[in-house]
Order: C-alpha cells, then structure tokens, then sequence
C-alpha cells in the first residue's frame, strides 16, 4: 500500500512538473511569429535551434500563414487603425468644408449688402470679420483632415505589419537547421 501511494506522488508530482514548464520551444516560436514580435522570434531562433523538419515545416507555415493574413488586410476596411484615421481625416476635411464654405457664403452677402446699400466695399465690418475667422477655421480643418485621409488611404499600418512579417519569415526560412544527433554504434 506505501508503495503504491509514493508511486502515485511521485506520478503526481511529475505530471505537476511537466504542467508547470510550459510550451515547448517550438510553441513559443509559433506564439513569437502570430504576434508578429520580431525581437522575440530572433532571441528564440539564436537562443534554441529548431531540431528536425517535422518542427522546422511546423514554424515555417506559421511564418507562411501570418505572411498570408498580413497581405489580406492590406485593405481600408480591414485595418481598423487605418480606417479610423481615414474617418478622422474625413470627418475633419467635411467639418473644414462646411466652415470655409460658410465663410465665402458670408463674405458674398456682405459684398452684396455692401453694394446694395452703398456702402463701400473695401471698409472693415464685423461681417467680414467673422467671414474671415470661419474661413481661416475652415482651413484649419480641411489641410490636416485631407492629410490624414490621403496618407490613411495607403494603409501605412497594415503594410508596416506585413513588411514584419515578411521580415520574420526570412529568418524562420534562413535559421541554420541542426541535424538529428543519432547515436553512432
């Protein structure tokens, strides 16, 4: 009976054991190369080389498949970044254009009041004023809001996250193999 019980404490505890260390090399090299975290993938792949083609197949399609996610979201409406600066630079370009064109509308009435009523153009009135601060404001909105449309069109994150992923396939695919040791007779 004693001997059974430390049979199974001792299975116990090497069950425990073999829980508590973790996922093997190769599995933290996979979770390394879907996070696309370059630094951690080149201190595992210089730290622990990847022993035997069944591991090395394993870590190159994972290197293939991010790749092939990458390039699929190289699209507006999939990076969510970079469709949301694209809303953020179109909701600030509309702002701008409502604003300058509310300035020019008011400036053209102030002409034709001006005009109409004989007053001289070139006078300075509190009309002209604010038509000149809305179409200051209104271009204060537009330049930013179309730089930021513009450059968020070319989807500058999702192509930033695909040149990482290429860059960590080249490594995966050019990290030296070691040969399975076998015992000489």
């Amino acid at each position: 009976m004693m001997k059974k019980c430390m049979a199974l404490l001792l299975g116990g505890a090497l069950i425990s054991v073999n829980c508590l260390k973790g996922d093997s090399s190769v599995d933290m090299l996979v979770r390394a190369i879907q996070d696309k975290d370059r630094t951690a993938v080149e201190r595992l792949l210089k730290r622990k080389n990847i022993l035997g083609e069944p591991q090395r197949n394993r870590v190159c399609k994972a290197a293939e498949g991010v790749v092939v996610d990458c390039e699929n979201s190289v699209v507006l409406l999939k990076s969510r970044w970079d469709a949301l600066k694209f809303g953020y630079g179109l909701t600030l370009s509309t702002v701008g254009t409502a604003l300058c064109g509310l300035g020019a509308f008011a400036f053209a009435l102030t002409f034709e009041e001006g005009f109409e009523y004989g007053r001289d153009p070139d006078c300075e009135n509190s009309e002209e004023q604010i038509a000149e601060v809305l179409i200051i404001a209104g271009l204060c909105f537009l330049v930013p809001g179309l730089y930021s449309t513009f450059s968020a069109w070319k989807c500058p994150r999702a192509l930033n996250r695909l040149k990482q992923a290429e860059e960590i396939e080249a490594m995966v695919k050019n990290a030296p193999q070691l040969k399975e040791h076998t015992i000489l007779s």
